[in-house]
């Protein structure tokens, strides 16, 4: 994991944007964190889950889908930790904005509602 950071700042700055890199910084930090999750390890994920959301923000944007799944595990992971009330802010953040963007039958507006 301590690698991916470097290998990605070290690519040529013509093969990606920085939109492209920042993507791919969030979703390798939101897919290990993720794998961290499903092992029951709340508290090394979370601050992985941090930083896949500050970047998925800066490359996606706050109302992206995806932002809203990496916020939907950082709500997760913060309810196992026992930050109740900032993993209650964040899921109730990302149901917002996914029923801004998709139909109320919509499969992730039911995992958003879920993790709620």
């Amino acid at each position: 994991l301590a690698q991916a950071g470097p290998m990605i700042d070290a690519l040529d700055p013509s093969v990606l944007t920085p939109t492209q890199r920042s993507n791919l910084r969030m979703g390798y930090l939101a897919s290990y964190a993720q794998v961290l999750l499903l092992k029951g390890d709340s508290l090394a994920a979370r601050p992985m889950l941090e930083d896949a959301l500050a970047a998925s923000i800066a490359g996606l944007g706050d109302g992206h889908p995806n932002t809203q799944v990496v916020r939907q595990s950082l709500a997760a992971a913060l309810s196992v930790t026992g930050q109740l009330e900032r993993a209650r802010e964040l899921a109730a953040t990302a149901l917002a904005r996914t029923e801004a963007t998709t139909a109320p039958d919509d499969p992730s507006t039911a995992h958003a509602l879920h993790v709620l």
